[in-house]
């Protein structure tokens, strides 16, 4: 077993791991899977309404009685730069290729 308990005893879980969250491509059910195998169960919120949130949350809860994670994006969006973003696709091409140039 994993020899730090710290995590297993803050979330009261058995498992040390952390479902990911991942907005747009998980729906309650990996979340509830996760939270059955003893881990952290995750549910991304941060493309949901309130009242998809609510109603998400209600799913989950009518299933399990662990401990989950409500993950929400709390970072402040930045402009769109067509630019920048036109720059670090070539970039991400080329690297991505194996050229330098």
């Amino acid at each position: 077993m994993w020899p730090d308990h710290r995590i297993l005893d803050l979330f009261k879980i058995k498992l040390p791991i952390v479902q990911a969250p991942m907005v747009a491509v998980q729906d309650t059910e990996i979340t509830i899977a996760a939270c059955d195998a003893g881990a952290l169960g995750s549910l991304a919120c941060a493309a949901l309404t309130v009242d998809q949130v609510r109603a998400q949350v209600a799913t989950i809860r009518g299933r399990v009685t662990a401990p989950i994670n409500l993950n929400f994006f709390c970072h402040t969006a930045v402009d769109v730069n067509t630019q920048r973003e036109a720059g670090w696709r070539r970039t991400s091409r080329r690297l991505f290729r194996g050229t330098r140039a």
